[in-house]
């Protein structure tokens, strides 16, 4: 997710559709910065880093395993992705559960990020892959079932493949333009699961304590918010408060799962 730089009134918008920001951690706008610099300097409106399966997030089978367990007996959960960027999470979620029983009730995930230039992007369904990623979709996947989810093609010029997905994958996820900090009016009280995860160091304090404030009293039963690593990285946050300890003096209670809080 990209939410407004604090540090700056009128921040440099930097859309990177490629990703390669990702690969060299680097974002040039009349010079290199770094994103620790180009937050404190005001250079970065917002990034895109996002890529399938982030280690802390989406490589957990425990944490799938929780919410299936979780859910067990539910017939409908509401999942949320907050900053869901080009859909990376999102499907990486989805491929995460997909041999799982009784998934459906999980879909379509709400996948809403603030930035409608983003979500027109996402809406294209074009997904460049680097080859790590492809590896990791593969092992998920049996080589054959790949052709359900995605059509693949290689780009070998660029190093990379570009993916698109199909109805069947297309069809278990709804993109909208929402910003959290408004729309957490619009989740379901009970049985939702939200990743709110990768935007935190990007608001302001203020909005922050705000915000995990009235998460925890918009959500009731069986509802759980996951964040990432990088919401709780000091590297990051100029200062700010770690989302985990904005969520735990809200009231929100960990659970057994890293980065997993329940109501």
């Amino acid at each position: 997710m990209r939410i407004e730089n604090q540090n700056t009134s009128q921040p440099i918008c930097f859309k990177n559709f490629s990703r390669a920001v990702y690969n060299s951690r680097k974002i040039k706008y009349g010079g290199s910065y770094n994103l620790q610099e180009g937050l404190e300097k005001g250079y970065i409106k917002h990034t895109n880093n996002s890529w399938m399966f982030r280690p802390g997030l989406y490589k957990c089978r425990d944490m799938y395993s929780f919410i299936s367990n979780t859910y067990r007996h539910e017939s409908k959960v509401n999942v949320y992705d907050y900053g869901c960027s080009l859909g990376y999470g999102t499907y990486s979620f989805i491929l995460g559960f997909l041999r799982r029983k009784n998934i459906e009730k999980y879909f379509p995930v709400m996948a809403k990020d603030y930035d409608k230039d983003i979500i027109e992007e996402a809406k294209k369904y074009t997904l460049p892959l680097q080859y790590g990623e492809l590896y990791d979709i593969k092992k998920i996947l049996r080589q054959e079932n790949i052709n359900q989810f995605m059509s693949l093609k290689d780009d070998s010029e660029k190093w990379q493949y570009i993916a698109y997905p199909t109805d069947v994958l297309k069809n278990k996820v709804c993109f909208s333009v929402a910003d959290i900090r408004d729309d957490y009016e619009n989740i379901a009280p009970i049985n939702s699961f939200i990743m709110a995860t990768n935007f935190w160091p990007y608001i302001p304090q203020d909005d922050k304590i705000k915000l995990a404030k009235n998460l925890y009293y918009r959500l009731e039963k069986n509802s759980y918010i996951k964040i990432d690593m990088f919401d709780n990285n000091q590297k990051y946050l100029n200062g700010s408060t770690p989302a985990e300890t904005l969520l735990l003096d809200a009231g929100f209670k960990k659970t057994k799962i890293e980065n997993l809080f329940k109501k």
